[in-house]
């Protein structure tokens, strides 16, 4: 009785011994093979990728022997800061997928940040832990420029000769290299500061202006008032040129004395007109 005991426990170790060997061997690690694609589903412009687009992440699970099996993934996206000093994490988890017909894929959709590269890391963790592997999307220089001032582009009225301070707000992926804010005048076509800067990220630049002089008249006259479209642009290392710049209006507004010009000449139209009508008058009722 015993005798037979112990063979009827002899034969379901060997049982479960031999379950074990076959479930190793049915997911070896060599039966899996994990890849990375980056994919642009968004773009600012066409053949780059830059800070603000979204990019798709694909993970692909390619099962070489062993369809239909349920697959556990996990990952790390992290990117670099501008100043290189250290990483910061965008997404991070676990997801489980099925190999259907050998292939299993996950898609996950992230906004690039400001930086020069985004590094993703994967490794399968169920049914086998496999290595990591990693994959990383490199970002071309990138610069940003706004102008903080005003409510919709409109400054509000300045007096000619005056001096404006233009605050300008500037994000990149380069800090440490050089570039050249230019402030324009382009109704009057007249360049009012050019700035070499060292490139900060997320810095605020301040530029004085001096408020050009509103157009004189045969000299002596001048407009009272006059609106003037002025654009701050930045040149320098760069990929998309469609936000190097920003547009601000404003009124400019002359000195009360050059009212008396105008004072002078409307007086003297009435004038005349005065004379007129009454030569006019006495020629036809004479």
């Amino acid at each position: 009785m015993m005798g037979r005991l112990a063979l009827n426990y002899l034969t379901i170790a060997f049982i479960l011994i031999l379950l074990t060997i076959n479930n190793y061997c049915a997911h070896s690690i060599d039966d899996y093979i994990l890849d990375i694609v980056f994919n642009t589903t968004r773009a600012t412009q066409p053949n780059s990728i830059i800070p603000g687009d979204l990019v798709n992440i694909t993970f692909n699970v390619y099962t070489t022997t062993l369809p239909n099996i349920n697959v556990t993934i996990s990952y790390i996206i992290y990117y670099s800061r501008p100043s290189g000093a250290r990483y910061e994490v965008l997404s991070s988890g676990e997801f489980r997928v099925l190999s259907s017909s050998n292939k299993a894929s996950h898609n996950i959709t992230i906004q690039i940040p400001w930086t020069r590269e985004v590094m993703v890391e994967a490794q399968i963790i169920s049914p086998v832990v496999s290595k990591k592997i990693e994959s990383k999307l490199e970002v071309p220089p990138e610069t940003k420029i706004s102008v903080l001032l005003g409510v919709g582009g409109y400054i509000g009225d300045v007096r000619e000769g005056s001096w404006l301070i233009i605050p300008v707000r500037l994000v990149t992926n380069t800090p440490g290299e050089h570039g050249l804010l230019r402030v324009t005048d382009t109704t009057l076509g007249v360049i009012l500061r050019e700035m070499t800067i060292t490139l900060i990220d997320g810095y605020i630049y301040e530029v004085y202006v001096r408020v050009p002089e509103n157009p004189r008249r045969l000299l002596i006259f001048k407009d009272l008032f006059q609106l003037r479209r002025i654009i701050v642009e930045f040149e320098g290392l760069d990929t998309y040129m469609g936000n190097n710049y920003d547009v601000i209006y404003a009124t400019v507004i002359a000195p009360g004395y050059w009212r008396i010009p105008w004072f002078i000449a409307s007086l003297i139209g009435l004038v005349t007109i005065i004379i007129l009508v009454i030569l006019v008058s006495k020629r036809i009722f004479v």
